[in-house]
């Protein structure tokens, strides 16, 4: 039996939760101030060796850090004899439910060595930030031209609309943007998307629902603002696009539970990586141009 020998608690505030666990379960936590870091003994450790005072008391050490990039989320060590051959029935057993669990525990498994660790996916992923999500949506106010009416009353309706289609997919996850947009109404959503369907990037980031909110949005708004539904759905199914060139996504819920990836695994960009402050770049000044233009063509 592969045995658990490491655990790290990520936290907006480590100090905090340093007193917290320190207090409530009278942990001893050295701190490691050049390490950003803070050793958590759990058990009667020896401070200079790190090694178990008390071999007959079963107990595991672990860390506590602030939360941010690569550990967002509480992560779990594994010992295990081969990470390929561990992880093998893991991704063939329960690949289709892993999504509903990317923002809770966070699984790594190290060899006898200690000296390599592999991310699983399960809480760490590659993805875009809201304000690339944001930026890239809003550039759907481009399918304007091809209506070929602009004035500037429109643009107060269909701008606020592309900024929020863009975000909301993600209201399936619960620490995304969309739950702290006009002031927290969304809030109300958290902690409700779970199950074979209803799970991050499932089917809240699948055509099918881009295509569903975008007729909803035609029936009601088709004679006042008729391209606000074209404008809602491109923003919306490009959240998902864009997604797809770094997980995998659900593009085709509720018709199958398969998600799929725009990239080859050893493509797909990491986190605040290069590709997403590139496309942030390129979408942002692609609106700039398009209000250049909107500009020259309102009297």
């Amino acid at each position: 039996m592969d045995q658990v020998v490491h655990f790290e608690i990520p936290a907006d505030d480590a100090d905090r939760a340093v007193k917290f666990y320190a207090d409530v379960f009278g942990w001893h936590v050295v701190p490691m101030p050049e390490m950003n870091y803070n050793i958590a003994h759990t058990g009667p450790t020896d401070d200079k060796t790190g090694m178990h005072a008390d071999t007959s008391m079963p107990f595991i050490n672990g860390g506590i850090m602030k939360r941010g990039t690569p550990v967002a989320a509480p992560t779990i060590t594994l010992n295990v004899q081969s990470i390929d051959e561990s992880i093998k029935p893991w991704r063939q057993t329960f690949e289709s439910q892993a999504s509903s669990w990317r923002h809770g525990l966070h699984c790594l498994f190290c060899g006898q060595r200690r000296q390599c660790h592999r991310n699983l996916g399960i809480g760490q992923e590659s993805i875009m930030t809201w304000r690339t999500h944001a930026v890239v949506g809003a550039n759907s106010l481009w399918l304007l031209f091809l209506s070929g009416k602009i004035d500037a009353p429109a643009i107060l309706i269909y701008l606020p609309v592309a900024l929020f289609a863009s975000i909301l997919p993600d209201i399936d996850a619960n620490a995304a943007k969309i739950h702290y947009v006009a002031g927290g109404a969304f809030g109300i959503f958290k902690g409700l998307f779970s199950g074979r369907y209803f799970h991050h990037r499932g089917i809240m980031h699948s055509i099918f629902i881009a295509v569903l909110f975008s007729f909803i949005i035609w029936i009601f708004f088709r004679q006042s603002f008729p391209a606000l539904p074209y404008i809602f759905g491109a923003s919306y199914l490009s959240h998902a696009l864009i997604d797809g060139f770094n997980t995998k996504v659900g593009f085709f819920y509720p018709f199958t539970t398969k998600r799929f990836a725009l990239l080859p695994r050893p493509l797909l960009s990491p986190v605040k990586g290069a590709a997403d402050k590139l496309l942030f770049v390129g979408a942002a000044l692609s609106l700039l141009l398009f209000f250049y233009f909107f500009k020259s063509v309102i009297p």
